[in-house]
């Protein structure tokens, strides 16, 4: 450790050491130096000088063969670490590193995740397996490379068909990410490419890497891609059943075909399934050609059973700016009227809050409406409690149409609200009319 901190604070000195080791020199000592000076780029040590990239190929290049899992990992994330445009040389080590170093052995080490991790997702996370090894990094080395430069797609294409049958799964599960950026060089064989590696592979199905790649690939190869939607929608680990559900869901939101089965989500027994479904139509409703079946999602999410689904929903408000509440306006009703209305009120009033101006109208209504389940829900105390913490600001809300509104109809609304929050006893009614006063 000490020998790995003065090579990242002595870069220049260190450089020169290794140029001159014996070759005999204790390989521990070697790969300290070698790690240090590959180290963090922007170096907690303000003086230490970085070193150049023609000065790190002099320095990688004798050992792109080397067998040795400690310094191969040392070198691949000194690149990763640094420039994106890497030069050939560097993609040339990496390669070789990806396809001929014996680390990860296997099975040994894909059988060693469920062995020694507890809990179901962390069981599949072959995904962190494969970073760990040499494989597995100098894939993610590839990956960087590609995405900042498409010229060396040519250099890379023949060692994927290679990589996709690596024996490691952890190395299968590094490989996504350079299948996302070969998206930029042939969306159609990186999709082909996709689906070979995960044919009979569950497994890597819960690699966090998945998102990204089927977020992009959808856009153009939805149905290609469906039966496996399918399978990570059904599976039971939460992390691949949440990407699967989700990416269907916004999958609907660009194509029709995909709605009908968008939406039977919202019936599913399982209640997280349902607030997926209800979290990508919140993201959706941003957008203004997503807008009306983002809507058509919430509306039934707003009448959900669950508390947790409902509160999902009842988010799309704070995705409101302050001239976006005409637009939403007849959905906002609906959800003042919904079950969601009081798992979420206090949050909502928030949002009208925060706009400028004021929706009045709307604050009208859900006054009126919040009075009315004031005085149904009296005997269920958990609702009245929900209200009665929240009911100060709205309180508020109605004062602050009252003072701002020139609608004669809004400004007797709001005097007849006052009146029946007082006589209500609603919280903080009497202490904001006296600081308006």
């Amino acid at each position: 450790g000490d020998i790995r901190d003065l090579a990242g604070q002595q870069k220049r000195r260190f450089l020169s050491i290794s140029q001159s080791l014996d070759s005999g020199i204790e390989q521990d000592y070697r790969n300290a130096i070698v790690a240090g000076l590959l180290g963090e780029p922007e170096s907690a040590h303000s003086n230490a000088e970085e070193l150049s990239i023609s000065e790190i190929t002099e320095l990688i290049s004798p050992f792109g063969g080397t067998q040795d899992a400690t310094l191969a990992k040392s070198i691949c994330w000194g690149m990763k670490r640094r420039s994106a445009n890497m030069p050939e040389a560097w993609i040339l080590i990496a390669l070789d590193f990806a396809l001929h170093h014996p680390d990860p052995e296997t099975p040994e080490d894909d059988r060693s995740i469920r062995s020694n991790i507890s809990g179901t997702i962390a069981n599949h996370d072959y995904l962190t397996n494969g970073i760990n090894h040499a494989r597995g990094v100098a894939v993610g080395v590839l990956a960087k490379a590609l995405f900042a430069n498409h010229d060396c797609a040519e250099q890379i294409r023949q060692s994927i068909p290679l990589l996709i049958a690596d024996p490691s799964l952890g190395v299968r599960a590094c490989l996504i990410e350079l299948l996302t950026a070969w998206l930029n060089i042939d969306r159609a064989e990186a999709t082909d490419w996709f689906i070979q590696l995960v044919e009979g592979h569950d497994n890597l199905l819960h690699s966090p890497s998945i998102e990204g790649f089927l977020f992009y690939a959808c856009q153009t190869h939805r149905i290609q891609l469906s039966e496996i939607l399918i399978r990570m929608a059904n599976q039971s680990d939460g992390g691949a059943r949440e990407i699967g559900v989700k990416q269907s869901v916004r999958n609907a939101l660009i194509d029709r075909e995909w709605r009908t089965s968008a939406k039977r989500f919202l019936s599913h027994q399982n209640f997280e399934v349902r607030k997926y479904v209800a979290e990508v139509a919140v993201e959706a409703w941003v957008v203004t050609d997503f807008r009306s079946f983002a809507e058509e999602l919430l509306r039934v999410a707003f009448f959900d059973f669950d508390d947790q689904v409902r509160e999902a929903a009842a988010r799309v408000f704070q995705q409101v700016e302050n001239d976006s509440w005409v637009s939403i306006d007849s959905l906002a009703r609906e959800f003042v009227v919904s079950p969601a209305f009081l798992s979420a009120a206090e949050t909502f009033f928030w949002n009208l809050e925060d706009s400028n101006p004021i929706p009045q109208e709307l604050v009208v209504f859900t006054a009126q409406n919040a009075l009315k389940e004031w005085r149904e829900s009296v005997k269920k105390l958990g609702e009245i409690e929900k209200l009665r913490w929240s009911s100060k600001n709205l309180s508020k809300l109605v004062l602050c149409a009252y003072t701002n509104t020139t609608s004669p109809e809004v400004r007797s609304a709001c005097l007849d609200l006052i009146d029946e929050f007082l006589a209500e006893g609603f919280y903080g009614i009497s202490e904001l009319i006296n600081d308006s006063s």
